[in-house]
């Protein structure tokens, strides 16, 4: 993940991969969408995946969801949490550390 000059981010091949493989798992945008707390992580396919994804905090997973379903920009989600855009690149880098470790 990189900045880009107007403070957005850019991810990486490997988190891409990620957002992808939650995204394609059957039911798990619809499983969102129709409002289960949390319940969308249980429909990712991949075991591996599913089982960082319950290594999270809360915090991490709200960032994925305004990211991921919301299609919130990290702009977006700055001001949401109150949290400069240090603190998510920060946070992005953990979200991906573990949830590569558990693959």
């Amino acid at each position: 993940m990189r900045p880009r000059a107007d403070g957005m981010l850019i991810f990486d091949d490997d988190m891409s991969r990620l957002t992808d493989m939650m995204l394609n798992a059957g039911g798990v945008r619809n499983t969102y969408i129709s409002g289960s707390h949390r319940t969308w992580i249980r429909k990712i396919g991949d075991e591996s995946l599913r089982e960082g994804m319950e290594n999270l905090s809360d915090r991490q997973i709200t960032m994925i969801e305004a990211l991921v379903f919301d299609g919130k920009s990290p702009l977006d989600v700055r001001k949401e949490m109150g949290i400069s855009a240090k603190e998510i690149r920060a946070e992005v880098r953990r979200i991906r550390r573990i949830l590569l470790d558990a693959m």
